[in-house]
């Protein structure tokens, strides 16, 4: 399985927006998510390319209780403004645009400090609030991805 998780970074916490069952790879994410450099704008998207892929942004999809088991893991850094990847939640930490633009993994790699992902077994408090949040606003997927 070849899925993907997604999250945003403020500080040491991670906010997971949500997940997609395959496909997961940096050429198969739309490069327009992994361009973003506005933590608003990459959950919008983010949210609208889960949902057209059938994934999950309601509930943790997976078995195991967090993204250290899936292979790929998109993570907004909010200090950086970057979009950054890491697979199968190991250390290093990648630039997804390289990998997309064909480098290698060693020419990939961005210095950065060690990620600590969220137990979703349950859903952490972070989670519940952004979904209470989505279902007050109406939140529907636009059209644009």
């Amino acid at each position: 399985m070849d899925g993907a998780d997604f999250y945003t970074r403020a500080g040491n916490e991670m906010t997971w927006i949500g997940s997609i069952p395959q496909n997961g790879q940096p050429h198969n994410i739309p490069a327009e998510i992994l361009l973003k450099v506005n933590k608003m704008d990459y959950e919008e998207s983010v949210v609208d390319f889960i949902v057209k892929s059938k994934g999950s942004i309601d509930e943790w999809p997976w078995e195991y209780k967090d993204s250290r088991m899936t292979v790929y893991n998109y993570i907004f850094n909010v200090e950086s403004n970057k979009v950054l990847l890491i697979i199968l939640g190991q250390v290093p930490i990648l630039d997804p645009i390289k990998l997309f633009q064909g480098e290698d993994l060693e020419n990939s790699v961005i210095s950065f400090d060690t990620f600590i992902f969220p137990i979703m077994k349950p859903p952490p408090s972070n989670v519940i609030n952004l979904q209470k949040r989505r279902r007050q606003n109406g939140f529907k997927p636009s059209e644009n991805v």
